[in-house]
């Protein structure tokens, strides 16, 4: 597979962002977060674009209504995070190919003066 190299974000107090549970790397911004997304399968809070994740071969997407979805691993630690939106049938706001979609449960916050859950 190679080297990993992880993407680290300012830990100011003027900077915010999000970190895996697990092993505290960053993962996202908050200006990349798009809206909370809760369907009968699915729920979490979607991302434009996020740091420091992964996801399988194309052959392991599955379908989950009318959604391809890939599962979204942690670069650091494997944590399973959520999932990437491969397909969508109808583009809405909050729902867009490209987009992901992490689950809270999964992720902490750097607030700028410390790590809060």
């Amino acid at each position: 597979m190679g080297r990993v190299y992880l993407t680290y974000f300012d830990q100011t107090p003027d900077t915010q962002f999000y970190l895996c549970r697990a092993c505290q790397v960053h993962i996202a911004l908050p200006q990349e977060f798009v809206d909370i997304f809760i369907d009968n399968e699915l729920a979490g809070g979607v991302f434009r674009n996020v740091a420091n994740v992964h996801t399988l071969s194309p052959e392991q997407d599955r379908r989950v209504g009318d959604r391809t979805l890939s599962d979204v691993y942690c670069n650091s630690c494997g944590n399973l995070l959520g999932v990437k939106f491969i397909e969508v049938a109808s583009d809405d706001e909050a729902v867009t190919a490209g987009y992901f979609l992490l689950r809270r449960e999964k992720l902490k916050k750097w607030n700028g003066q410390e790590i809060v859950d």
